[in-house]
């Protein structure tokens, strides 16, 4: 989450949704309805999670990686956790 900087790493399947979402749920102070989920666009990796979002009403969006890393300008360092501040930080933006 951008604005508390909390990182936590869930499964790409069901279970790993819905534990992601106890996990937003329990940290975020923000309402569902004003809640958005940005996620880079990774073709057949985030498919399962945006059906998920769709299905359950969550909002979401998907970004392409291109865009992400064009709008936060040059920048070193690669990982999990690096791209995923860079994404919240794309959507906080």
């Amino acid at each position: 989450m951008h604005s508390n900087r909390l990182y936590q790493v869930f499964e790409n399947n069901p279970k790993g949704f819905k534990r992601l979402i106890k996990w937003v749920e329990k940290n975020n102070p923000i309402s569902k309805e004003q809640t958005l989920f940005v996620l880079e666009h990774t073709g057949i990796y985030s498919e399962q999670i945006s059906l998920f979002f769709d299905e359950n009403d969550f909002y979401f969006a998907l970004i392409p990686g291109l865009e992400i890393k064009k709008s936060l300008g040059i920048s070193r360092g690669k990982d999990d956790k690096v791209d995923a501040t860079k994404i919240a930080l794309y959507g906080y933006h």
